[in-house]
């Protein structure tokens, strides 16, 4: 995973630290009956008290999630059932793009766009209810799911292979990589000329929280190839920053 081509564009953990969501944003369609997400009740809000969160939001917020957001930068707000705004954000970059098409119809005079937010920023504002985040990839029915979670909702589901877990150095546990997208972790699981292993599925909340509570815990959070792509793309195109982050997370817990 440490090969692979890094992304240049004002890093999105540097990006997420001066995002701000001002009180004045932009208009609020109502959410569609039909989706299948809904926002969370911010229970799971006490694992932001951990004194390892700080570490491993600046290593979520190295994966790029998506918002429509219009030319001041404000994410486009949804009105939930019982009227409570949510951004939303999108961890398919596709999915963005289809919601900026019916956006830019709804609102014309807003000049919206597709921008990144790290996925640690979007992850907690979803947390506490704030916002939704979509998956990139629903795993198919017959995906083995990891104890505690789910494919759908806030809990966006990561995929890995436990079989190609590398060495976490001296006095650490294995790492193993978690891809947000499912067709890359295959591709690099028969990189491996291991085409019979099982993939496995594990949520992001679960991921989360087992590198805050459980000693040893350690995964590399790989983002989707598509996603690097369209970042690049635009960054030649309209010239996102100059700086490089590299194309995928480590996280430990304390050994």
């Amino acid at each position: 995973m440490g090969g692979r081509r890094g992304f240049a564009f004002a890093s999105l953990a540097a990006l997420v630290a001066g995002l701000r969501f001002p009180s004045t944003r932009a208009p609020r369609p109502r959410l569609d009956a039909s989706r299948s997400e809904e926002p969370t009740d911010g229970s799971k809000t006490a694992l932001f008290e951990s004194p390892q969160w700080p570490a491993l939001l600046s290593s979520l917020n190295r994966l790029p999630s998506f918002t429509v957001a219009n030319e001041r930068g404000q994410p486009l707000e949804y009105e939930a059932p019982g009227g409570t705004p949510l951004a939303m954000f999108y961890a398919d970059v596709q999915a963005a793009q289809a919601e900026l098409v019916d956006a830019r119809k709804m609102y014309p005079e807003l000049d919206c766009g597709v921008i990144p937010v790290g996925v640690g920023t979007a992850f907690r504002l979803a947390s506490e209810g704030k916002a939704l985040l979509s998956e990139y990839e629903r795993p198919p029915p017959s995906t083995e799911m990891a104890a505690g979670s789910s494919p759908v909702g806030q809990q966006l589901p990561l995929f890995g292979c436990l079989e190609i877990s590398r060495d976490g150095g001296p006095g650490r546990g294995p790492i193993l990589p978690l891809f947000m997208s499912r067709s890359d972790a295959l591709a690099a699981v028969r990189a491996g000329a291991a085409d019979d292993l099982d993939v496995m599925c594990l949520s992001l909340d679960r991921a989360v929280e087992l590198l805050l509570t459980v000693e040893g815990t350690g995964f590399e959070f790989v983002p989707p190839s598509a996603s690097l792509d369209f970042i690049d793309a635009t960054i030649r195109s309209e010239g996102w920053g100059n700086s490089h982050a590299p194309s995928s997370a480590s996280a430990a817990g304390d050994a």
